[in-house]
């Protein structure tokens, strides 16, 4: 009769409506239940800011606790990385700023990242000790890395700004480039400084100029 086929679909759309919201509900609770089971991730390194002279390579490590795969990203025309072990080695490759991105997708553990912010400078200066050789930005970091007899050689024009000790018996060869000072150079050392007139490195000849 007419009220059974009413009763009917009245409780036809009930429990539909009420299958779906129950659906709906159970799917997040599982979802949330689901996320509440996984195991914290941790992922760390031991620097977040670094400054690379280019060619230069500097090294952090990381630490990982979790089941995923650790990937690395970066720039590869600011800085070239190897991973080795905890070991990551970054090689500073073109002046400029980027970020070494470091993830790891866990399936028990939970999701991490982290990263480092990378900086790299220009090479304005070098010193070579038993065939290796290492960059520096600054007059006053080559000077301050260097060793009693070490060479310094100048690899392009700079403009130094600010106070530069020299208390090292070192030899300054500027090639045909020329250092730009500001303020006059304190020497409390031995300090030889040649050009490409005597150090037979080029063709030109080197200066420095202090502009004040």
């Amino acid at each position: 009769n007419k009220n059974f086929v009413e009763a009917i679909a009245s409780l036809e759309n009930y429990e539909t409506t009420t299958f779906t919201d129950f659906a709906d509900s159970s799917n997040n609770e599982f979802d949330k239940a689901e996320e509440r089971l996984l195991i914290p991730a941790m992922l760390e390194v031991s620097k977040n800011n670094l400054t690379i002279v280019v060619g230069n390579t500097e090294e952090i490590t990381y630490s990982y606790s979790g089941d995923g795969t650790v990937t690395f990203t970066i720039d590869s025309t600011i800085a070239s990385i190897n991973v080795s072990g905890n070991k990551v080695s970054i090689t500073g490759a073109g002046i400029g700023a980027t970020t070494l991105n470091i993830e790891a997708l866990g399936t028990y553990y939970t999701d991490v990242s982290t990263f480092v912010v990378v900086n790299v400078v220009k090479a304005n200066y070098s010193i070579t000790t038993d065939g290796e050789t290492v960059y520096y930005n600054t007059l006053q970091d080559a000077i301050d890395a260097a060793k009693d007899g070490d060479t310094i050689k100048v690899l392009e024009d700079v403009t130094e700004t600010g106070k530069i000790v020299v208390d090292k018996d070192v030899l300054i060869d500027l090639g045909d480039n020329k250092i730009t000072l500001d303020t006059p150079i304190e020497v409390s050392a031995e300090v030889q400084i040649v050009g490409d007139d005597n150090s037979g490195s080029g063709g030109g000849i080197g200066t420095i100029e202090n502009t004040n």
